[in-house]
């Protein structure tokens, strides 16, 4: 499992209050990084690090879509990646 979740999920109610409850805890995490006021005890921090919480969630797509072009250069040895794909 992960705890990847999108910031709102409008159709179930109990998902939706999960996903606003995440995305508050990934915003008080960096107030917590910039040093401000108010922001989440460090036990809280490395209970949801010890959860699997990926804080910066774009960080871990770059390195995915990264590791999707080296892929894609190995078999094809170049990078020019069609922007569209044919439909067979």
């Amino acid at each position: 499992g992960h705890i990847n979740l999108p910031n709102r999920a409008r159709d179930d109610k109990e998902l939706d209050s999960l996903c606003v409850w995440v995305s508050s805890q990934k915003s008080k995490y960096q107030a917590y990084l910039y040093g401000e006021q108010g922001t989440p005890h460090p036990w809280r921090i490395t209970a949801l690090e010890n959860l699997g919480i990926q804080w910066q969630v774009k960080a871990g797509k770059w390195k995915k879509h990264y590791e999707d072009l080296l892929a894609f250069k190995e078999q094809h040895g170049h990078c020019m990646v069609p922007t569209r794909t044919s439909k067979e």
